[in-house]
């Protein structure tokens, strides 16, 4: 459902590189054909060697103007990239953030204002200390300027014992090197949740050890 959501998209002129960390399921089969139908598809294989590795070697390959992610398991809505580059563009800022839909597998529904998902702004704003604080850690509701990933050297890091955080050291760094930020108070990715999840027992309440 991701891929065909990225290929569908109103916005055409996107590169789409997808990583296979390792699987062992048929995601590889799977990708292949989509990269023989749309030469916009790059697949690359690795072994399995962690998230934050494959979106190292994913960043050295993009070739764009802006970055944006999208996990597996979720998907974008049909405009998302054509609001994203609209607004980024229009705004004159850094970064744009949007907001999300939540997608859960069960009944048992979490807070859906979590700090993860929403921020109390829109539109415009200078990128300040306190206002970093409430920018939530998530790389598939942005889209960055692969001029300020390149020019200070932003990416993830190494270290397979960082579990959710990876995400989070990437967005801060990108943010201290910005100025200004666009808060674009639409739902435009689609985030699917999943029983026992880490991030589904952190919307709950919960915790994973």
């Amino acid at each position: 459902q991701f891929l065909d959501s990225l290929l569908s998209q109103t916005y055409s002129n996107i590169e789409i590189i997808c990583m296979n960390d390792g699987s062992t399921d048929s995601s590889g089969e799977i990708l292949n054909l989509y990269s023989d139908k749309d030469s916009r598809v790059k697949f690359i294989s690795q072994e399995n060697r962690g998230a934050e590795v494959a979106r190292r070697r994913a960043l050295s390959l993009c070739s764009g103007k802006y970055v944006m992610f999208c996990d597996s398991d979720d998907w974008y809505e049909s405009e998302m990239c054509e609001k994203m580059v609209q607004a980024i563009e229009s705004s004159n800022t850094d970064i744009v953030m949007c907001k999300a839909n939540l997608i859960y597998e069960t009944d048992d529904k979490g807070n859906e204002e979590n700090y993860y998902f929403d921020c109390d702004y829109s539109g415009k704003k200078p990128i300040t200390e306190d206002l970093i604080y409430e920018i939530n850690p998530l790389l598939w509701n942005k889209i960055f300027k692969r001029e300020i990933i390149n020019k200070y050297g932003i990416t993830f890091p190494e270290s397979r014992n960082i579990r959710v955080a990876w995400d989070g050291f990437f967005v801060l760094e990108y943010l201290l090197d910005s100025h200004e930020i666009f808060f674009l108070d639409e739902k435009l990715y689609n985030f699917r949740i999943r029983e026992g999840s880490l991030i589904g027992e952190i919307l709950r309440g919960g915790s994973k050890n």
